[in-house]
């Protein structure tokens, strides 16, 4: 999936956005709707030079509604004139290995799922409703190379080789919302395990040194782990938060048989769906046949009631 493709919903709020007091006071309100004592003591774990960290975060997420694509262009807006503290204050904040941002995520996850079942929906209603994982990557196209971790890495939308990064991405989907639940960013080590670069390039990128008891250590570790099986352990970690679903849905990269086996290692009670290429090998009760002939097997085992 394409990152331009939620671009256009951005802009259909442009509009509401421009007007700075409303949409502050609204998100305000948005966020008086959380308990948010837990997610600033995580958040507080960041040494930001004096500056509270909790605020630090929330000009950051509002950031991108406003269309202030990054920290300099916000300090040459007229919206950085109440702000106290210099540039670096953001930046150092971004960079802290100490932030655990998946658990913050989650916490902000599960405060939304009791919000909006409160506001929303019957406890009776929510069961009928059919619930999903979709699981996905995206291409995070990036130009220069000095980048930690960076590497080129195939773009399945292009069929071409691109500098960057993907973006593996967890949500949820309940017929009405759709709530981002974890991610992952990888690359592409290839059989050289160069990623695609030339020496010099690799001795160039950006390194940094990380605790290993920090949870940007665990996310740099990430990095190589192959996407069918981070998309195994995004799922298995949600389940371990007592988040479920009746299916996970996935595109026919994902859909191969370590990711089947692998879901259904965690759970029985979530079945897969997605398209599956025509040329994979599918064993049904100890019979082996070509996925292209499955929906003819299918149908000729459907018996019609005569009246």
């Amino acid at each position: 999936m394409q990152l331009n493709k939620g671009k256009k919903s951005l802009s259909e709020i442009n509009k509401y956005c421009t007007k700075s007091n409303l949409f502050i006071n609204t998100f305000g309100d948005i966020l008086k709707e959380f308990d948010l004592k837990y997610i600033n003591s995580l958040l507080s774990k960041s040494k930001s030079k004096g500056a509270n960290s909790a605020k630090i975060f929330q000009i950051l997420f509002v950031l991108n509604y406003f269309d202030l694509k990054n920290i300099r262009r916000f300090y040459q807006s007229k919206k950085s004139q109440n702000i106290d503290f210099k540039k670096d204050v953001f930046y150092d904040f971004m960079k802290n290995s100490k932030i655990d941002w998946r658990n913050i995520m989650y916490l902000f996850v599960k405060q939304l799922f009791k919000i909006t079942e409160n506001k929303s929906v019957t406890a009776i209603e929510q069961e009928k409703k059919a619930t999903f994982f979709i699981i996905d990557d995206s291409l995070l196209e990036k130009s220069g190379k000095t980048i930690e971790q960076i590497g080129k890495v195939y773009d399945h939308c292009s069929h071409a080789y691109s500098i960057g990064m993907k973006l593996l991405t967890l949500g949820f989907w309940n017929g009405k919302s759709f709530i981002p639940l974890d991610f992952s960013i990888h690359n592409e080590p290839g059989k050289t395990g160069k990623r695609g670069l030339k020496k010099k390039d690799l001795d160039n990128q950006f390194k940094k040194e990380r605790t290993t008891d920090s949870a940007g250590y665990k996310r740099v570790k990430e990095v190589e782990i192959d996407k069918i099986q981070m998309s195994i352990n995004l799922i298995s970690n949600a389940l371990k938060r007592k988040i479920s679903a009746n299916y996970v849905l996935a595109d026919s990269w994902f859909v191969c048989e370590p990711f089947l086996t692998g879901i259904e290692s965690l759970t029985k009670a979530i079945d897969v769906i997605g398209l599956m290429k025509t040329n994979r090998i599918i064993e049904i009760k100890g019979q082996k046949h070509k996925a292209s002939t499955i929906a003819d097997l299918k149908r000729n085992e459907i018996h019609y009631c005569k009246s």
